[in-house]
Formats: C-alpha cells, structure tokens, sequence
C-alpha cells in the first residue's frame, strides 16, 4: 500500500462521497449527502497510487462492493495502468535460451554438501 491517507467513502445513489478515516462515522458522512447509501467501506490505495475500497461501515451497517473499486476509479477518471513486461525482449529471449539448456536436477533447492 502506499503512503495516502486512508479515507471512509460511502457510495450512494448519486455516486461517492469520501472524507478522511479520522473525521468520524460513515453515518454522518451518509447524512451530509442526503442520497440512500448503497455500500460503505475505506479507501486504500495500491502500488500504482490506485484507490481500494474495501472493509465496512459498522454505523451503517454496510459492506463494501466488489465493483466499488472500478466504480470509484472511473467516477474520478482513473485507469488501471497498462500491463508492462517483466523484461525487455532481449532480456526475455535470453532468460528462455539459458533456461531451456537447464535440466530438472540443477533446478533442485537444497544443500550442496
């Protein structure tokens, strides 16, 4: 996870509202809005800077959603960063060249002696 404060959101008809995890219950957040809550939960954040709902509100008594995640990220314009590989093409073909003349045995962990 990163650095990023954690945050309590509360997804509702009209979409998210969020507020910092120290400001106080999902309720009042849930009030402030005045829309019917749908899912509640905390807002992490991945490696990419990515946000994460996840966990529940107890004074709502609601969970989060599996969707809240894609759903958060696309209502504040967010993608998933593209895949990158793990090596260059050189890189790979010469891991696959030196890995291919290996046998099963070298491949064994445990003590030489």
């Amino acid at each position: 996870m990163s650095d990023r404060p954690q945050l309590k959101y509360v997804r509702t008809d009209a979409g998210f509202a969020t507020c910092p995890s120290a400001t106080g219950q999902h309720v009042y957040l849930a009030r402030a809005v005045k829309s019917t809550p749908i899912s509640a939960g905390f807002i992490e954040w991945d490696f990419d800077g990515l946000p994460l709902c996840m966990g529940r509100s107890e004074s709502l008594n609601l969970n989060s959603m599996a969707c809240d995640t894609a759903a958060l990220r696309e209502a504040w314009g967010m993608r998933a960063p593209a895949a990158r590989p793990a090596l260059n093409p050189a890189a790979l073909a010469a891991a696959q060249k030196f890995g291919k003349d290996l046998s099963d045995e070298s491949l064994e962990v445990g003590d030489p002696a």
